[in-house]
């Protein structure tokens, strides 16, 4: 039998655990650069409008410091009130401004040193009028990364520009933002979206398991059918072997018993005729020859009689309809009691040359077997030929099929076990309805491929 089932579910199983496993890791892959670039580019917006708030001010001072570098002239208290306002969000870590020379003037930071020389990459791109923002992302689910004091923080270097924005740069401003709820909320959607993925692929998994399970069954019944039709055929071919080792004995002593006795016979009183001109007990060699006519006949007869239940040469020569025409009428002829009526229909053409000889054989021996019967009864005999195969069906209409008293089956029913061997193992199906007190239907059916 095939054991797909075990084997499919292992190979399927890895599979939808890779395909799983990849798609996750691309999906991960996607969404933190997702998570970075939205939160970057956030940050841009959030440190634009932030600085917008206090942009005139924060020119000026910027200005200032480059002209009077001493830490001591400048009390930048209305900037450091304004920045305390900017500062009520609670996603804003710290705020630093940077001259245009590159020194730290300003920072909310209490370890930050101010008026000191900043070497970070992007306080030079910010003073170059470029905007920078990055993102320190720590992946959780990655176990590889360390724990550290920028985890989640968003970076941003802005120029700032006198005049209103539009004029040359006179320093760098640069806010830190807590990205922490933005990753949080991402993460959370990567989450689902994965825990929905793997539902899925589970849910494809369970389905193909049962696909896969339902089509082992229905090949384990297939396979199983092939076999008991394999052995049925191997059974039904033995006994058509020693049935027809049985048919040629019977034919072999019909011959040897009739005819050859016969022409012995024959041979016999032409021998005598011959060595005896007045015939035998006196008769004249005319009329002792005259009496073997009846008895060349009969081996005539015999041997006609013979070669008919070989193989009619009718079937060959005339084709199937009129050799059951004729069938019809050596049936009836015999029992007189029988009716035999033939379908009207012209199917002789589209009946293949290979199952003519079956069916004949076998609409031949069903009608001797239920002409056998005594009782009056009328049989149909029903041929039809489509493009999915050949039908036959023979309904014996008798009285009814007789009941014992208290019986539940009907007395001596015909034996057709020797009919359904032969329709079966020619390729076809055999089916008998033989119900009581309804008339018997014996059925035989030939698909195209027979």
């Amino acid at each position: 039998m095939f054991k797909i089932f075990r084997r499919f579910s292992v190979v399927s199983f890895v599979c939808v655990a890779a395909a799983a496993i990849l798609i996750g890791m691309f999906y991960r892959y996607t969404a933190i650069d997702g998570i970075v670039r939205l939160a970057e580019t956030n940050n841009v917006a959030l440190a634009r409008s932030q600085l917008r708030l206090v942009e005139d001010h924060v020119v000026e001072y910027l200005v200032a410091t480059v002209e009077t570098p001493s830490s001591a002239t400048f009390r930048p208290e209305a900037i450091r009130s304004m920045v305390d306002d900017l500062m009520q969000d609670a996603s804003i870590m710290r705020i630093k401004m940077y001259n245009l020379s590159g020194r730290l003037v300003y920072s909310t930071g209490q370890k930050d040193e101010i008026h000191s020389e900043s070497d970070d990459e992007g306080v030079r791109a910010a003073l170059r009028g470029e905007v920078v923002s990055r993102l320190f992302y720590r992946d959780r689910f990655n176990i590889f990364d360390r724990v550290t004091a920028n985890d989640n923080v968003i970076e941003t270097y802005i120029p700032v520009r006198g005049r209103g924005g539009i004029g040359e740069i006179v320093g760098a401003f640069e806010i830190y933002r807590d990205g922490s709820a933005s990753v949080r909320e991402i993460e959370s959607a990567e989450l689902a979206v994965l825990g929905g993925a793997i539902l899925i692929l589970a849910a494809l998994y369970l389905a193909l398991l049962t696909v896969v399970s339902r089509t082992e069954r229905i090949i384990e019944v297939q396979a199983q059918a092939l076999i008991d039709r394999a052995n049925t055929l191997a059974a039904l071919g033995g006994k058509m072997l020693t049935r027809q080792v049985a048919e040629r004995k019977a034919i072999s002593q019909g011959l040897h018993e009739g005819v050859a006795q016969t022409l012995n016979a024959v041979r016999l009183s032409v021998a005598t005729a011959a060595s005896d001109k007045r015939g035998v007990a006196g008769e004249a060699p005319a009329s002792a020859m005259s009496n073997l006519v009846p008895v060349l006949e009969q081996a005539i007869d015999d041997v006609v009689a013979t070669a008919l239940k070989l193989h009619p040469p009718s079937l060959d020569e005339l084709g199937l309809l009129p050799t059951l025409d004729w069938l019809c009428r050596e049936v009836t002829a015999k029992h007189p009691n029988v009716r035999l009526t033939r379908a009207a229909g012209d199917v002789e053409q589209a009946i293949p040359a290979r199952l003519k000889p079956i069916i004949y054989r076998v609409i031949e021996q069903t009608l001797w077997k239920l002409a056998g019967a005594n009782d009056a009864r009328r049989i149909q005999v029903e041929l039809e030929a489509s493009p999915t195969g050949v039908a036959l069906t023979l309904i014996d209409e008798q009285t009814v099929v007789p009941m014992s008293a208290g019986a539940d089956e009907p007395d001596q029913a015909p034996d057709f076990s020797v009919i359904r061997e032969y329709v079966v193992i020619s390729g076809g199906e055999f089916e008998l309805a033989q119900p009581p007190h309804r008339p018997r239907v014996v059925t035989a059916r030939w698909p195209e491929a027979a």
